[in-house]
């Protein structure tokens, strides 16, 4: 624990990334940075604002540093990685173990050929590419991922082997980049329920361009990604990765109880909120000429074709911006500009990189 604590008092120990140290020294205490919050300053706004902390209301919790961190095994389904899936390995890489990765046997570029040819060679240590023998088209977004990453787990028991029971398995599309800050409080924390699922802020093209609709229909991230321990997928999911999704194996209530009995009590979660978000769900999230070749593409071939089918109503959002004159203002459609100032604009490795400045700019 070491690598992401120090003391600056005997026994007083602090997270390094929450925390302004030279301040905790003086003071003798931890004393933390903006949105990072608890005694060590180990939780990040995300999760100390959700429902389940409530600004550290909640009585009835107990927030405990472990001994020593758990394991973090991330799945992601690709379809389109472009900056993404780069910017997700690059964006919580010490934090994670293990990442995953499944694609159709028909995705170009390929990552599995990519990584062979060296693409991110100093983070394959950690790198697990699988390409699926078969391709799986479907009109929602929500059941191509979740066919792929049950794929994927199929293939977790083949490659991996050591499962602990405290083991974090985090499931995800590539679209999605979890907070860092968030995995860290995973990594290092006990107390806090499981299944847990993440609330993203929505954006298209760009991080700053935020949907927002008017519609009750609209679902902006079909696919939230989703975690929860080893222990809860093999003892109350019988390690059937399906049953999770489904959350068939949460709504049994004898194994609920049997499992409540044996190991610890279940509740959902909800990570983040709209004004905290727990991460980002960055839609065609890519180089202007990627854009467009996607929307011509689509225009070509219909929505199957794209990364992802938003549904609003029965109209795909890239539907609609194609066929409004103004892209911008619609009576059930519009974008809202995160300013520059939001503390949470995008990921710290998208602020500090120039490579992925089209996606800021």
């Amino acid at each position: 624990m070491g690598t992401f604590y120090q003391e600056v008092k005997s026994n007083v120990w602090c997270l390094k990334l929450g925390t302004e140290l030279t301040k905790s020294k003086k003071e003798g205490k931890c004393v933390c940075v903006e949105n990072w919050f608890g005694l060590d300053c180990g939780i990040p706004a995300a999760a100390w604002k959700s429902g389940f902390l409530q600004e550290g209301k909640n009585s009835n919790v107990e927030i405990r540093r472990r001994r020593k961190p758990r394991r973090i095994i991330v799945l992601y389904a690709v379809d389109d990685q472009s900056d993404l899936l780069e910017i997700n390995i690059h964006n919580a890489f010490l934090f994670i173990d293990v990442v995953l990765t499944i694609e159709g046997k028909d995705h170009d570029p390929s990552v599995l050929n990519l990584v062979k040819d060296g693409y991110l060679a100093e983070y394959q240590n950690k790198i697990i590419p699988i390409q699926l023998n078969r391709s799986y088209v479907v009109e929602k977004e929500d059941q191509w991922s979740i066919f792929m990453l049950t794929e994927l787990w199929k293939v977790v028991w083949k490659r991996l082997s050591d499962f602990r029971p405290d083991d974090i398995f985090l499931f995800s599309h590539v679209s999605s980049v979890i907070s860092k800050d968030v995995v860290l409080f995973l990594k290092l924390y006990d107390g806090y329920p499981e299944p847990f699922f993440f609330e993203l802020r929505p954006l298209l093209f760009k991080f700053w361009r935020q949907m927002k609709s008017n519609s009750t229909n609209a679902k902006f991230v079909p696919f939230k990604p989703r975690g929860c321990t080893f222990q809860y997928i093999a003892s109350l999911c019988d390690y059937e990765v399906s049953n999770f999704f489904s959350n068939s194996c949460y709504n049994d209530l004898e194994h609920k109880k049997h499992f409540e009995k044996n190991y610890w009590s279940l509740a959902g979660w909800v990570i983040g909120n709209s004004f905290t978000p727990s991460g980002w769900q960055c839609n065609l999230c890519c180089e202007n000429e990627c854009i467009k070749q996607n929307i011509n593409r689509y225009r070509k071939n219909g929505s199957t074709s794209l990364p992802l089918r938003y549904l609003l109503g029965n109209t795909s959002v890239m539907e609609h911006f194609i066929e409004k004159s103004d892209l911008f203002n619609s009576k059930d459609l519009f974008f809202e500009v995160v300013p520059n100032s939001d503390p949470f604009l995008a990921p710290s490795i998208v602020l500090s990189n120039r490579r992925y400045s089209h996606l800021i700019d």
